[in-house]
């Protein structure tokens, strides 16, 4: 028997990250400084197609942080409008390794 790998899997409500959202971006170029800036906060990040350009999902403290978040991502140059979304409740969620997509 191999062992392929092991994943830690954090408790994120027991380390106060109580809100996970749904930002939905339409950008003009790079989202990159977004990405870093809130590196610890973003669960996944994907390119899409229709309406918006990119979505995260992304976990807060409280709705406050929520709030300070969107304010600042609202004044970034390249980013047009933007469209959030509570998540209420994760009914399924699978664990995998990072794939990258053939175009």
């Amino acid at each position: 028997m191999k062992i392929k790998g092991f994943q830690l899997e954090l408790d994120y409500q027991k380390l106060g990250y109580n809100i996970e959202c749904i930002i939905e971006l339409n950008a003009n170029g790079s989202i990159d400084n977004i990405l870093e800036q809130y590196h610890d906060n973003i669960i996944t990040a994907h390119k899409m197609t229709e309406q918006y350009d990119i979505m995260l999902i992304i976990r807060f403290k409280d709705t406050k942080e929520l709030n300070q978040v969107l304010d600042v991502i609202n004044q970034k140059e390249n980013i047009n409008k933007t469209n959030t979304r509570l998540i209420l409740e994760t009914i399924k969620t699978e664990n995998r390794k990072k794939q990258q997509h053939s175009q």
